[in-house]
């Protein structure tokens, strides 16, 4: 068991809930944890997209008002 998944059992056993399903609730809770970190680095990749589709923009339309 991770430290994380230990930082979480404690209190759902403290609640009285039962071995294996504060078990099984930790392991799900940390599950979660790397599924909310990968979708961070998609969100700061599509930022960065975001970012250089924009400034691309942002230069043609300067450029086709500077004549």
């Amino acid at each position: 068991m991770s430290t994380m998944e230990a930082e979480l059992f404690e209190p759902f056993r403290s609640a009285g809930v039962a071995d294996d399903k504060a078990s099984a609730s930790a392991q799900a809770l940390s599950r979660r944890d790397v599924d909310v970190a990968s979708l961070r680095a998609d969100v700061e990749l599509l930022k960065w997209m975001v970012g250089f589709v924009g400034a691309g923009v942002v230069a043609l339309v300067i450029k086709a008002f500077a004549h």
